[in-house]
Protein backbone atom coordinates (compact mmCIF):
# COMPACT_ATOMS: atom_id res chain seq x y z
CA UNK A 1 0.00 0.00 0.00
CA UNK A 2 0.75 3.25 -0.87
CA UNK A 3 1.70 5.88 1.99
CA UNK A 4 -0.87 8.84 1.95
CA UNK A 5 1.42 11.31 0.95
CA UNK A 6 2.14 9.36 -2.11
CA UNK A 7 1.07 12.06 -4.83
CA UNK A 8 -0.37 8.92 -7.31
CA UNK A 9 -2.51 8.10 -4.89
CA UNK A 10 -4.61 10.89 -3.48
CA UNK A 11 -7.52 11.58 -5.90
CA UNK A 12 -7.74 14.69 -7.77
CA UNK A 13 -11.51 14.78 -7.43
CA UNK A 14 -12.86 17.67 -5.67
CA UNK A 15 -16.91 18.50 -5.42
CA UNK A 16 -18.12 21.32 -4.19
CA UNK A 17 -20.87 21.24 -1.27
CA UNK A 18 -23.67 22.18 -3.92
CA UNK A 19 -22.66 19.66 -6.04
CA UNK A 20 -22.90 17.42 -3.19
CA UNK A 21 -26.46 18.52 -2.29
CA UNK A 22 -26.97 17.87 -5.88
CA UNK A 23 -26.01 14.48 -6.10
CA UNK A 24 -27.48 14.14 -2.42
CA UNK A 25 -30.99 15.12 -3.81
CA UNK A 26 -30.33 12.84 -7.16
CA UNK A 27 -29.13 9.43 -5.53
CA UNK A 28 -32.47 10.19 -3.04
CA UNK A 29 -34.78 10.62 -6.68
CA UNK A 30 -33.01 6.84 -7.99
CA UNK A 31 -33.43 5.25 -4.59
CA UNK A 32 -35.07 2.54 -6.12
CA UNK A 33 -32.58 2.05 -9.40
CA UNK A 34 -29.10 2.26 -6.34
CA UNK A 35 -30.45 1.72 -2.66
CA UNK A 36 -27.06 1.00 -1.65
CA UNK A 37 -25.58 4.18 -2.92
CA UNK A 38 -28.24 6.15 -1.86
CA UNK A 39 -28.62 4.74 1.67
CA UNK A 40 -25.09 4.94 2.71
CA UNK A 41 -24.65 8.40 0.86
CA UNK A 42 -21.38 7.46 -0.48
CA UNK A 43 -21.25 11.30 -2.33
CA UNK A 44 -20.77 13.22 1.21
CA UNK A 45 -17.59 11.02 1.81
CA UNK A 46 -14.65 12.78 0.45
CA UNK A 47 -12.12 10.34 1.41
CA UNK A 48 -12.16 8.53 -2.22
CA UNK A 49 -9.02 6.89 -2.02
CA UNK A 50 -10.13 4.76 1.25
CA UNK A 51 -13.21 4.14 0.08
CA UNK A 52 -11.91 2.75 -3.43
CA UNK A 53 -9.49 -0.06 -1.42
CA UNK A 54 -12.63 -1.09 1.08
CA UNK A 55 -14.41 -1.65 -2.85
CA UNK A 56 -11.77 -3.24 -4.03
CA UNK A 57 -10.87 -5.40 -0.73
CA UNK A 58 -14.71 -6.36 -0.47
CA UNK A 59 -14.14 -6.93 -4.55
CA UNK A 60 -11.33 -9.05 -4.65
CA UNK A 61 -12.58 -11.16 -0.90
CA UNK A 62 -15.48 -12.18 -2.93
CA UNK A 63 -13.68 -13.16 -6.01
CA UNK A 64 -11.79 -15.52 -4.00
CA UNK A 65 -14.80 -16.89 -2.67
CA UNK A 66 -16.35 -17.78 -5.61
CA UNK A 67 -13.09 -19.22 -7.01
CA UNK A 68 -12.80 -21.80 -4.00
CA UNK A 69 -16.45 -22.35 -4.48
CA UNK A 70 -16.21 -23.64 -8.15
CA UNK A 71 -13.35 -25.38 -7.23
CA UNK A 72 -14.68 -27.43 -4.77
CA UNK A 73 -17.34 -28.24 -7.35
CA UNK A 74 -15.36 -29.44 -9.87
CA UNK A 75 -13.50 -32.26 -7.43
Amino acid sequence: MLPASDPVRLSLLRISAEETRLGEEYLESQHDRSPTVAANNYIADDDWDANFEVGLGSFSTALRRRRRAEIGRVR
